[in-house]
């Protein structure tokens, strides 16, 4: 079978470099021959240009604040990966917006050099791919808690979802018996550094993993969701530890 590594939400720079990094890009990513790689979006925070109001100990300019993710997407690009998707998130479309409300004369131009990556498949904010039998998207308008399980009912078919930052898998069938599988795989970002949420939640709710798929010559995959434990993952019975 073939292996999909799914990303999800780490925006960067304001990532857990020991997970994203130390862990997933230096000892998971090498140690497999991946036939995908998919990046399930708010990969860039975008702090920098958004409409919150800025805390001033964080990064003020958009391209130092960028350049991380983008460098991050390189060290991905060393590997031989068949398939590469970039899924972009509610956060990559803050420079959508700023482009479009004060210089729309450079909105074409700048986004045609950011928004497709070399060598990667970019799906739109409010857009999904398929992989296999699987649809794969940011979000379908659903948020929180149980956001997977509303996603996977509001699709009424298999899909993986980023997001809500929830380690979440639900199989449902319907009443002719058809299985379907929705799953969420928690984020890779700081919890330390974010100042929209009471951290107290966030460490309770967001949880540090990633998800690993199995695609079956018939496009059926198989889903297992990784969580990452004290800096460690279990994959295909190998523990790997940052």
């Amino acid at each position: 079978m073939k292996r999909v590594l799914f990303l999800p939400d780490a925006h960067t720079p304001y990532h857990d470099k020991r997970a994203l990094e130390g862990l997933i890009l230096k000892k998971i990513l090498p140690a497999f021959e991946w036939d995908t790689v998919c990046v399930l979006g708010d990969w860039w925070d975008n702090y920098s240009i958004s409409s919150h109001l800025k805390t001033p100990t964080r990064e003020q300019s958009w391209l130092r604040e960028s350049s991380s993710g983008t460098a991050l997407l390189e060290v991905i690009d060393q590997h031989p990966i068949r398939r590469k998707i970039l899924i972009r998130g509610n956060h990559e479309r803050w420079l959508e917006k700023i482009l479009a409300d004060k210089v729309p004369a450079l909105y074409e131009e700048v986004l045609d050099k950011v928004r497709h990556p070399s060598g990667w498949e970019v799906v739109d904010y409010m857009d999904s791919t398929t992989i296999g039998k699987v649809h794969v998207t940011h979000d379908i308008g659903h948020s929180g808690m149980n956001s997977t399980q509303q996603s996977l009912a509001a699709c009424g078919d298999n899909i993986v979802i980023g997001h809500n930052h929830n380690m979440t898998y639900v199989v449902r069938g319907n009443a002719k018996g058809k299985v379907h599988v929705g799953a969420s795989f928690g984020w890779l970002g700081d919890y330390t550094k974010i100042d929209y949420r009471h951290r107290m939640k966030a460490r309770r709710d967001w949880v540090l993993g990633f998800g690993v798929g199995y695609l079956r010559s018939n496009g059926i995959m198989h889903i297992q969701p990784i969580p990452i434990v004290k800096y460690g993952a279990v994959v295909e019975g190998q523990l790997f530890q940052a």
